[in-house]
């Protein structure tokens, strides 16, 4: 989105979402105007992202080994102190991003990484 005023532009990276305001130079004469661009300062994380990152980092960096057993949504919900909804979106992005397995009926699982899964084949 971008809104444009005599005063300047307004744009909302669709992205990140940062926002970014730019404010016309004065030097420049009537017959053009150059719009300086300064980026706002990122947004912060909505809960669910946090937590996906946090166990995210944790299955990468080898806390969680493959084939582990993932905490439950019940228990990601009670640890972080957030609905079980905020955890079950966190829970689905990691499930999203390949990092853990779940079938109805068992537990969540650490997904073998991509590299040793390529060597096992």
């Amino acid at each position: 989105m971008l809104q444009v005023t005599e005063d300047g532009a307004v744009a909302l990276c669709g992205q990140c979402e940062a926002e970014v305001q730019a404010q016309p130079d004065a030097a420049v004469g009537p017959t053009g105007r150059t719009i300086k661009m300064e980026a706002a300062s990122p947004r912060e994380l909505a809960p669910w992202e946090v937590i996906a990152k946090d166990l995210a980092d944790t299955i990468k960096e080898g806390t969680m080994l493959p084939g582990e057993d993932v905490p439950t949504v019940g228990d990601i919900a009670q640890a972080h102190g957030v609905s079980v909804s905020t955890a079950h979106r966190a829970f689905t992005q990691l499930k999203n991003d390949g990092l853990i397995e779940v079938s109805r009926s068992r537990r969540g699982i650490v997904r073998p990484r991509q590299e040793e899964a390529s060597d096992a084949a």
